[in-house]
């Protein structure tokens, strides 16, 4: 596992480390809602908006007590659980003989962890990139997203607990990112309302999720 850790410590010399690692794999400590998905995708650095004081890689793996959600939680990922490391320009290195057998064969799209999908800005352009598997959606995008609600919903959101959305029946498939043109591209399920890009969608919930992100990482203030 030498050479993952000599590729993750060029990577955090000079920039935030993506860790693509399958979070079912004997020894990983993840949250217990993502230690079933075949794949989860964890960002350490030594100089994020929000500190990893605590980030330690060694020859064992790479721990560290991240936020989820606005909650720290102390991850633990060993080198033989992890089959990915790439920096933000989506450069370093794949382990095709730890990628899971059943991770999902659908291509990512094309410059999605380094453009916005919705206005196409790279991230070194703006100041947050909120990257989920399919699409990614810079700060600026979020603001206006939310600022397309109405006047009625802003209101019932200040006075009011926001009921979950609830997902609608899958629909068939599209040319539209692998799915019809009402899903979200972030959860990929079918919403009532959906704000569309050029390279992909985001419902309402996930506008939320985005700027709760934002929030947690100092990009607002």
């Amino acid at each position: 596992m030498s050479s993952k850790r000599a590729v993750a410590d060029a990577i955090l010399a000079k920039s935030p480390m993506r860790v693509h690692l399958d979070p079912r794999r004997n020894g990983v400590v993840v949250p217990e809602h993502y230690q079933t998905h075949p794949s989860l995708i964890l960002e350490l650095g030594r100089s994020l908006h929000v500190p990893i004081p605590d980030l330690v890689v060694n020859d064992v793996g790479v721990s560290g007590t991240l936020t989820f959600g606005g909650e720290p939680f102390h991850c633990v990922v060993p080198w033989g659980a992890v089959f990915g490391l790439v920096d933000p320009e989506g450069l370093g290195q794949t382990w095709k003989e730890d990628i899971p057998a059943d991770l999902p064969s659908t291509p990512l799209p094309e410059r999605h962890e380094t453009e916005c999908s919705f206005c196409g800005k790279n991230r070194k352009d703006v100041a947050y990139l909120v990257a989920a598997e399919r699409a990614s959606i810079c700060n600026e995008c979020v603001l206006a997203a939310r600022a397309t609600r109405s006047i009625f919903e802003t209101l019932r959101s200040w006075f009011f607990v926001e009921p979950e959305e609830p997902a609608l029946p899958a629909k068939p498939a599209s040319a539209y990112r692998g799915g019809s043109v009402t899903a979200c591209s972030f959860c990929r399920l079918e919403r009532h309302e959906v704000l569309g890009g050029p390279n992909a969608r985001i419902c309402r919930s996930c506008v939320k999720l985005a700027y709760d992100v934002l929030l947690d990482a100092g990009a607002l203030r």
